[in-house]
Parts: structure tokens; sequence; C-alpha cells
């Protein structure tokens, strides 16, 4: 078996775009989640709501480790023209720096003086996705079920009827 010796085709140095909203500079609400149970379960940093991209997420943990240096290179771009990106560690993380802002694991139920509060009502679903309404009643369920299983049992009868149609034309 020969061997071709040949050499790659370059046709000059690679195109790279990167787009990026104006927007204003946006400073970046910090937000440290971590699970209710130790576990080996990540821990997060989010840096929510901020421009430009730009910075380095410090993480610091807890004794004499190293922090922690995320680069957000790979800050995901909402709608609103604003980044979001997610730090993670293994250990739990003591306090989160980013930017000119930085937040505090949060002790003893009281929340850190950087952490953001977040109301529920102010929530507002831009979605245009169905809702479903999960409920414990039981005939409400059933009927749902048999609704589900008719409609299954018609779709199934409509696609027999037009094989078998199909069929007799072509015999």
């Amino acid at each position: 078996m020969a061997v071709l010796n040949t050499d790659p085709l370059v046709f000059g140095k690679p195109i790279s775009l990167h787009v990026q909203p104006k927007s204003k500079l946006e400073p970046p609400v910090l937000s440290i989640l971590t699970p209710s149970k130790s576990s080996d379960v990540l821990k997060v940093c989010l840096a929510a709501g901020f421009a430009p991209k730009e910075g380095v997420m410090k993480l610091t943990l807890p004794g004499n480790k190293p922090p922690i240096h995320h680069n957000i290179s790979n800050a995901v771009l909402s709608k609103k023209g604003v980044y979001y990106f997610a730090g993670f560690s293994k250990d739990d993380i003591e306090k989160c720096q980013f930017q000119d802002k930085e937040t505090s694991k949060i002790d003893k139920g009281k929340p850190a003086e950087a952490a953001s509060t977040c109301d529920p009502s102010n929530i507002t679903n831009s979605n245009s996705s169905p809702t479903y309404e999960i409920t414990d009643d039981p005939k409400r369920n059933t009927m749902t079920l048999i609704v589900t299983g008719l409609r299954l049992l018609l779709a199934k009868a409509v696609a027999v009827n037009v094989m078998m149609t199909i069929k007799a034309f072509l015999i």
C-alpha cells in the first residue's frame, strides 16, 4: 500500500465572527447556589444580567485552597442584550467575585448584603408554550386518560382506513 505525502491545503488565516450587543455597562447580580444537602453536586456562582462580556470570575474556597478563576468568554447572551455566566466548583464556595461585585455564602439563614432577592410574583411567563395543570382529582385524571385513549384509537382507525383505501386503488 502506498503512502501519500500531501500537504494540507491552507487558504489563509481562519475567520472568526464575534457578535456583541450594543449595550451600556450593566453590573452583574451574583448569587451562590448550593444544594440543600451536602453531596457530590457541583456548587455554582451565577452572574446574571451583566454587560460587557469581559473579566474573570473568582471563586474563593474554604480553608487554604487556592481560588478558582473562570474566564467568562463562554457567557450566554440573552434576548435583552445582557450576559449570564455560571462558575462551578466541587468544593463549597465562600465568596464569589466578578467585575466590581462580590457576594458571600449565606450564613445562618440571613442573606448576604450583596445577594439579591427574587419575588416570584414579579415573574412573568413570556413563553408561549402551553401550561399544564396537575390535579389530584381521580375523576378528572380518569376522564383525561379515556379521552386521550379515544383520540389515539380514532387516529389509528383513520390511518388504517386510509391505508386500505390506497390498497384498494392499487389492486
